[in-house]
């Protein structure tokens, strides 16, 4: 399947599934939401869902180290765990907070454009290390766009995509 916005190009994965959320109060803002197929992971019970968001900034800028320090923050005010990046995925790490009665564990992707904007890829909880390597793949063969002029966060909030079947 082939996706693309006014920002980046993909050509995914097959058993992937994207959508898009719109929400009711103003449609031009939209969130971006992909799964499996099935909606499982591969030969297991549990539900993947992740999220794709952008972030005007560059890594040069220090937007990686902001999104680090919001996400710290976030925890601590869970009494969570976040892990350091390490030296393979610099641009990665997982949080880890209590839920009810059950623990809820994130994956973020940043990943730089080059124009202006990052990346920002969350798996939901209950995701397999095979999820995050499928991911780190998609990732890897994304193409991305630039913005006839300096990006903020409104203008990428507004994103048109084209689903085309491969």
């Amino acid at each position: 399947m082939k996706l693309e916005s006014d920002l980046f190009e993909l050509e995914a994965k097959s058993d992937f599934t994207f959508y898009v959320h719109e929400f009711k109060e103003n449609k031009s803002n939209r969130s971006l939401y992909f799964t499996r197929d099935n909606k499982f992971h591969d030969g297991q019970q549990e539900i993947l869902l992740g999220s794709i968001g952008f972030v005007a900034g560059t890594f040069e800028d220090g937007i990686f180290e902001s999104i680090y320090e919001f996400k710290q923050i976030e925890v601590a005010a869970l009494e969570g765990f976040i892990e350091e990046p390490n030296d393979l995925f610099p641009f990665e790490f997982s949080t880890i907070c209590r839920s009810d009665s059950s623990f809820e564990v994130h994956h973020y992707f940043v990943r730089d454009s080059g124009y202006g904007y990052v990346l920002l890829v969350t798996l939901k909880s209950g995701f397999l290390d095979s999820d995050v390597d499928d991911v780190r793949v998609m990732l890897s063969g994304m193409k991305y766009k630039s913005m006839p002029t300096s990006p903020n966060f409104a203008e990428l909030m507004l994103i048109h995509f084209l689903f085309e079947e491969s």
